[in-house]
């Protein structure tokens, strides 16, 4: 399932633009009547580095920016992979 399915499927899912390659997939949260996207952390964080930040930089700007902003009921899920243990 690509971006723009789960976009029709799930209308009121909330999706970080320019973050689509950091899609892990769906995740369902007790308590809520629809799915969010679940987004890797670490794929988010090297997206930033990419683009020109410190990974300290990213690091504080995405727990800012993402984990830190509650934009209703859609808002994204963050993956954590295992072998990281720095966030």
């Amino acid at each position: 399932m690509d971006i723009s399915e789960i976009a029709e499927v799930y209308p009121e899912t909330i999706v970080l633009n320019g973050y689509d390659e950091c899609i892990l997939g769906v995740v369902d949260r007790f308590g809520f009547d629809q799915p969010v996207i679940l987004y890797s952390t670490r794929k988010i964080v090297d997206q930033l580095v990419d683009e020109g930040m410190s990974e300290e930089e990213a690091l504080e700007w995405f727990h800012y920016n993402m984990i830190g902003a509650w934009v209703g009921d859609g808002t994204p899920a963050f993956a954590l992979d295992l072998d990281d243990t720095h966030y």
